[in-house]
């Protein structure tokens, strides 16, 4: 989904940092990527939209919609599609709502916009946040969210976390009305565990019955 007012300022380096930890290189929209022993294309944003448009795969008598999730992987034969929901967080906000719609999120992609594809699997990627309580804690913190964390991955929906990968941070500045502006200190570097996402996708692909894959 298109993000908020903040996503250029806070949401966007975090992504590009994901994109590139996860794929190891710039990618380009069509760009070649093998899961196993299966070749997926890639695609980022509205790219992913034109291009099942293109072949025929979306369902023009349903409502127009502007989802556009942060980037997705297809496989050659436009039946498997993964998605990725990349979601920063500087401190409380829309975000932790939205992960609660996850699983309605992607019901809507297989059974209302893109009907033709066989199985679509989602997944997030969010960056870690503190776990004491604070009035301005960074990132997304696990024991706040463990009830939509838990709900979502027992539908098949994972959740995988950046972690900072070393002590220097950066400022990220919290307007306050009526009141000085709020600098809050938050991780400058992340790392993720990319055999974790990867493992998590063979096992989608091994296992394209299962029910949460939404083959129905």
């Amino acid at each position: 989904m298109p993000g908020g007012a903040n996503t250029n300022i806070s949401g966007l380096p975090f992504e590009c940092q994901i994109k590139k930890l996860f794929f190891n290189k710039e990618m380009e929209n069509g760009d070649d990527y093998m899961i196993g022993d299966k070749k997926f294309k890639f695609y980022m944003k509205r790219a992913l939209h034109k291009h099942l448009v293109k072949n025929d795969m979306y369902n023009f008598d349903d409502w127009n919609h502007c989802k556009e999730a942060d980037f997705a992987l297809l496989d050659e034969n436009k039946e498997t599609l993964f998605l990725f929901e990349v979601k920063f967080q500087a401190y409380s906000g829309s975000c932790d709502n939205k992960i609660r719609g996850a699983n309605s999120l992607r019901r809507e992609y297989k059974e209302d916009l893109y009907p033709k594809l066989k199985n679509v699997h989602l997944c997030y990627l969010l960056n870690r946040g503190q776990e004491t309580p604070g009035t301005y804690p960074y990132g997304f913190g696990i024991k706040r969210l463990k009830i939509p964390i838990r709900h979502n991955e027992e539908d098949g929906i994972p959740f995988f976390f950046a972690e900072k990968a070393d002590n220097r941070y950066q400022l990220f500045k919290i307007k306050r009305k009526g009141k000085e502006d709020h600098w809050l200190p938050i991780p400058y570097l992340y790392k993720i565990d990319v055999n974790a996402i990867e493992k998590w996708m063979l096992s989608k692909l091994q296992s394209s019955k299962h029910p949460d894959s939404l083959s129905v």
